[in-house]
């Protein structure tokens, strides 16, 4: 199919999704300032609950922090792969 320049623009302009850029870096500011905050807190109470040294207390936050979103991803990966194979066995059924 031969598009002329303006029908290709028409057709690209219909088909490409609206720019949303104004609300992705809000939400990415405020989704930053919630992880910061839970850091913050880990790093408090590593130093005044547990008293660990700042250095080791800024270690242990980066590991807490580390390891809660691998857990996170390989609980929303088991949800996938379960609904994946649901969907697969309802589907043979």
């Amino acid at each position: 199919m031969n598009y002329t320049k303006k029908e290709y623009q028409d057709y690209l302009n219909k088909k490409s999704p609206n720019s949303t850029l104004l609300k992705d870096v809000l939400w990415a500011f405020f989704v930053g300032g919630i992880i910061c905050a839970i850091g913050q807190a880990f790093f408090d109470i590593y130093t005044k609950g547990l008293y660990l040294q700042e250095d080791d207390a800024r270690t242990a936050v980066s590991i807490t922090m580390v390891f809660s979103g691998l857990k996170r991803d390989k609980i929303s990966l088991s949800l996938l792969s379960s609904s994946s194979e649901l969907s697969k066995t309802a589907s043979t059924s």
